[in-house]
């Protein structure tokens, strides 16, 4: 988009190899992998937290390796922590279930 601004022409393959980081940058800003929640503000903070993380690193000193290395570390974690909160509330579903199931 940015560069739509800038410049008058925009070769058709500019965009290609960015798929996963705009899928990583979704999922980290906790839309849920299974699809059906999210927030664009979400995606939002998820791409400045990624779009961070490069100048950071080169900041700091690291190597370019590190980078991917980070990203892929933050991806694995935002999916991890999307699997366990939908565990916790289909276990509280059935648990809800069950106590209603009770009571009746």
């Amino acid at each position: 988009m940015f560069n739509a601004v800038r410049f008058h022409q925009i070769p058709s393959n500019a965009g290609l190899g960015l798929e996963l980081k705009v899928i990583a940058a979704a999922v980290v800003g906790g839309v849920a992998i299974s699809g059906g929640r999210g927030t664009v503000a979400g995606t939002m903070l998820g791409l400045l937290l990624l779009g961070v993380i490069g100048p950071a690193l080169t900041f700091l000193g690291f190597s370019a390796y590190w980078e991917r290395a980070i990203e892929g570390g933050i991806i694995l974690a935002a999916v991890s922590l999307d699997a366990i909160r939908d565990a916790i509330r289909v276990r509280s579903r059935s648990h809800a279930g069950i106590v209603g199931a009770q009571r009746a």
